[in-house]
This record gives structure tokens, C-alpha cells and sequence, in this order.
């Protein structure tokens, strides 16, 4: 984005409970800004932008004090604004941005015309005067040009032009066993399966909107943990998927295993400090990985975090595997169940 003249730019990420599938994707974005030397001030909201905070300093700001104190600098909003009923129903603060005349919104969210988008959503947008601009590199370069001049100059670029997911019922189905492995992936963690495992089948880091919206809750919502930073799916779905897969392979199948050595992977580059709950986590997550991939014997295993901290994880990962075995038709013999029977008979 090149400068824009006069005022600072002011930008407004939307971080929604505290993290999202995308914010990285936005973070990516604004650090080659910063290491371009373009000069602007950052500012984060959840779902509302009554209230944004400095995410450096800390410092909050009321809408209305920004008013008055950056009136007239160019404004650019980052949000998924997937549909207003999920911000309370209402759009009102659209009408507090007029200080702010040259102003554009990135929609991150890349299915803008996805029959869950409120019909009026559009119309609010148009009436408050804030043009919504995909997230795209020419979105970027159109919301640049918007906010040098104040003007749009001809219709809008196009949202990314990707596969439906009737197209892509396959990979999605097999991105979700392997979010199924971890089973709460972070988004870094989603991302990096998708890069490492089925790039070729998913080519673009937007398709994980896909697979957000083909496993809404009954309700509709997302399925993303409280506080926006994993992949949230219910335990029982968990067994299901990874269930069906492995009676498919009739075990555990190569895209499972692909997954748990990816995991394992990402986990040995961690160095947390000896001694604490994470390293015990770690070490945890470790072994509960190389079980599952028949490297290491559950006696071992439960003998090794008989009196750790993370001895109740423990059992709950394995009383997962005796689930997963379950659903997979195995009943509950292999290596996790014979650790149920040692753990019964404990």
C-alpha cells in the first residue's frame, strides 16, 4: 500500500473473541507494510468497534474520543463481518464513522455472497458509505487508491475465485481428520496441515471458511472455540471422523499418520522450560501421538506420567483412543485398550 499523504492511517482489526482463522493472514499483510515503511496506527476491536485497544500499549480508546482526537485520517477496517446478527443484531456504529470520510472496509471473509449473509448487509454497508473490498492483492491496491482520493473509481475487484465445496467435498473431509488428530488445531496448526499435506487439493489458506461453515453447529454457529484461537468440534464428532477413517484403512490410515508425524514434528520444535506444565504437556502430547502410531507400549506410557501433573490428561487422550477404536469397530483391544483394562485394573 503506498503512503497516503497527510494524517497517519489508521487501521482497525477486527479480532473478533480474541483470535480468528484469517487474523494471521492480516497480521502477515501489515508486518510487509511496517517492513515497507509505511506509517500507521493499529488498533483492535471485538465484533464492535465501540471500544478498540492499542494492542502495543495496551491503551483503550471509546469510539468517541477517537472522534475527536483522529478525525480525518484515512480509515481502513480488516473483519470477517460474517453476519450482523453476530454482532448483537445491529450495525449502528456504522453511522459513528463519519469523522472519517475516506474509509474502506477488507472483507476477509472470502464467500461475501453465501446465503447466511443478512440480505440488508450490503444495503448497511452502502448507506453508511463504507465500501467493502475483498482481501485480495488488488482489493488491497483498490482500498489504497480509495483512500488517496476519497473516491471509488469503478466497481469493486472480484472476491477470490474459489472451488465451491461441492467441488471439494473430498479434501475438506480429509482436512477435518487431520484437524481431527490434534483434536483442537490452533489456526497456525490448520494451516500448516494444509500446506504440508494437501496443498495440491487445497491451494488456497481461504478454503478454511469451508470447512468452518460444513461443520456449523445445529444453531449455525462456527465452530470455534471461546476465546477464537482453535478449531472447536465436539468429542464426539471427534471419534466419528477418526473413527470412520481408520475402519476405511482398517487401522490407521497414512493421512492419520501423516498427521501425528507432522504434530510430532511441530512439537519438538517447541522448548518450553523443564519442569513446567507445558514441557509435562508437551512430552504428553508427544506420547499420546507415537501410541497411536504404535511406537511407544501404553505400560510405558502411563508408567511415565503416573505422578506428573498432566496425569488426568492423560487419561482422558486415552479413554479417546478406547472411543476411536469403538467407532472404528475394533472394540476395545489394540494398545489403548489394553490400557484401559491395566488402568481398570489399577
Amino acid at each position: 500500500m503506498p503512503a497516503l499523504g497527510g494524517p497517519p492511517l489508521m487501521v482497525w482489526v477486527d479480532v473478533e473473541d480474541g483470535d480468528h482463522p484469517l487474523a494471521w493472514a492480516v497480521d502477515a499483510v501489515l508486518d510487509r507494510w511496517t517492513r515497507q515503511g509505511l506509517q500507521f496506527e493499529r488498533l483492535h476491536y471485538n465484533r464492535l468497534p465501540t471500544l478498540l485497544t492499542d494492542p502495543h500499549s495496551g491503551h483503550d480508546w471509546r469510539l468517541d474520543e477517537l472522534a475527536r482526537r483522529r478525525a480525518g485520517a484515512p480509515l481502513l477496517l480488516f473483519s470477517r463481518l460474517d453476519d450482523p446478527l453476530d454482532y448483537d443484531g445491529t450495525l449502528d456504529w456504522l453511522a459513528a464513522l463519519t469523522p472519517w470520510p475516506r474509509r474502506a472496509l477488507i472483507d476477509l471473509n472470502p464467500l461475501p455472497d453465501t446465503a447466511r449473509r443478512a440480505a440488508g448487509l450490503a444495503q448497511r454497508l452502502e448507506l453508511a458509505r463504507l465500501p467493502r473490498l475483498p482481501f485480495t492483492d488488488d482489493g488491497l491496491v483498490a482500498a489504497a487508491a480509495l483512500l488517496a482520493t476519497g473516491e471509488r473509481r469503478g466497481p469493486p475487484p472480484p472476491p477470490p475465485n474459489l472451488p465451491s465445496v461441492d467441488m471439494l467435498r473430498g479434501p475438506l473431509a480429509r482436512w477435518l481428520v487431520c484437524a481431527c488428530c490434534v483434536p483442537q488445531p490452533t489456526w497456525a496448526q490448520l494451516e500448516a496441515i494444509r500446506v504440508k499435506l494437501l496443498a495440491d487439493e487445497l491451494p488456497d489458506a481461504r478454503l478454511v471458511q469451508h470447512l468452518l461453515d460444513i461443520n456449523r453447529t445445529p444453531n449455525g454457529a462456527e465452530p470455534i472455540s471461546s476465546d477464537g484461537r482453535t478449531l472447536w468440534l465436539p468429542p464426539a464428532k471427534v471419534d466419528k471422523v477418526l473413527g470412520a477413517d481408520r475402519r476405511a484403512f482398517g487401522g490407521v490410515s497414512p493421512l492419520q499418520r501423516a498427521s501425528l508425524d507432522l504434530l510430532i514434528e511441530q512439537l519438538d520444535r517447541a522448548r518450553p522450560e523443564a519442569g513446567t506444565l507445558a514441557e509435562w504437556r508437551k512430552r504428553l502430547r508427544i506420547a499420546c501421538y507415537e501410541l497411536t502410531l504404535g511406537k511407544r507400549a501404553v505400560e510405558k506410557v502411563l508408567a511415565e506420567f503416573a505422578d506428573s501433573p498432566v496425569r488426568d490428561e492423560l487419561e482422558r487422550r486415552l479413554n479417546q483412543e478406547d472411543r476411536v477404536r469403538l467407532e472404528a469397530g475394533a472394540g476395545g483391544s489394540g494398545a489403548a485398550g489394553e490400557g484401559a483394562e491395566r488402568r481398570g485394573a489399577a
